[in-house]
């Protein structure tokens, strides 16, 4: 009996089948990769895909590898990273062999940079440009996570493993750090701002060399007439080109994701979307799905109710009319959300 891992499930299967097995193991079940950094970060369960998006916008890494405990967890996560505009994709146990290995490949090559995965799917994973592996979902068994984080820092290449950490979980976490023997570090999830920081030292890493290229005579005149008609001062006018080219639009800061799920908004609209616990929908996936298409703050959303064959949902302010469209044609677990306001129960007969 071969396997990577030997959770219980696993053991209970040798048990059955094989007559006085002998354990033969390739390495120590408690080594861990020497050339990766292991962190971890507290972050509430609804919080999960923002907190997510921002540490992928702010990463180096060439190509990021996303664990998941479900095969719904994984549509819902790698739908919400579509929503924000990450070239992710998503394998499971229901994906095709032929399909898993066209992802693998772009993610070789480089059209592809997150991909979103349940540990039977990830069997064997090598792609050497993945530099950052998230436990998205913290594994029940230690060896599991052995085997996640052994998916970066390849061919002696240095990589990073960043587990998210419920408040309840924390216990299995110091579990995790007693039988690997490593110790892991807390850290903070970016904010927006930090990911607007990282997005322009990026940008002006490629000033010297855009100007090295020369043919900028026709923006100089273009700035030349703006500052000369309206007044601005150079500095201000770099910072403002600089936040549009980063995509920040201004206005306040974003509220922090809460701890713990609020109560219902004061003065919050209440949404009915077309999904539902028959759909496998899950609080984050619907979040990450409504913020990015309707270019909403996760402060913005309220209290998520999930019925059978359908979702309830409080927003604050009211979606504006302009986000309708996009809002309605999103998608999570595969089905059209198709938003539209909550009109209560239907009177009985």
């Amino acid at each position: 009996l071969f396997s990577a891992t030997m959770p219980p499930a696993i053991r209970a299967v040798a048990r059955r089948h094989l007559h006085d097995p002998v354990d033969v193991v390739a390495s120590r079940q408690a080594s861990t990769v020497a050339t990766v950094d292991q962190d971890y970060a507290v972050v509430p369960f609804r919080a999960k895909v923002a907190a997510l998006a921002r540490v992928i916008a702010t990463t180096d890494a060439e190509a990021t590898l996303v664990f998941v405990r479900t095969r719904v967890a994984a549509e819902d996560v790698g739908q919400g990273l579509l929503a924000q505009g990450v070239r992710a994709a998503t394998i499971s146990g229901e994906v095709a062999q032929a399909e898993r290995e066209r992802i693998v490949q772009r993610l070789r090559d480089g059209s592809l940079d997150v991909v979103v995965a349940t540990d039977v799917a990830a069997r064997g994973l090598d792609v050497e440009r993945i530099g950052l592996v998230v436990n998205y979902d913290l594994p029940t068994e230690p060896e599991v996570y052995v085997h996640r984080i052994g998916r970066t820092g390849r061919a002696g290449r240095s990589g990073r493993a960043l587990s998210f950490v419920t408040p309840r979980e924390l216990g299995r976490l110091r579990t995790i750090e007693r039988l690997t023997r490593s110790p892991l570090a807390e850290v903070a999830v970016p904010s927006p701002a930090d990911v607007a920081a990282h997005r322009s030292r990026a940008l002006l890493d490629r000033v010297a060399g855009r100007n090295a290229s020369g043919r900028l005579d026709a923006f100089r005149e273009a700035v030349a007439r703006h500052l000369a008609e309206n007044g601005q001062d150079a500095a201000d006018l770099a910072a403002t080109l600089l936040a549009l080219a980063v995509g920040d639009a201004g206005g306040p800061d974003p509220e922090p994701e809460p701890v713990a799920p609020r109560p219902r908004a004061s003065g919050a609209a209440r949404y009915r979307l077309a999904v539902g616990r028959r759909d496998g929908v899950r609080p984050e996936g619907v979040v990450g799905a409504i913020t990015g298409e309707g270019g909403l703050a996760g402060g913005d959303i309220g209290r998520i109710d999930i019925f059978h064959s359908f979702t309830n949902e409080a927003i604050a302010p009211e979606i504006p009319p302009q986000a309708w469209r996009r809002i309605g044609a999103a998608r999570v677990a595969g089905r059209p959300l198709r938003i539209k306001p909550d009109a209560g129960p239907a009177p009985r007969r």
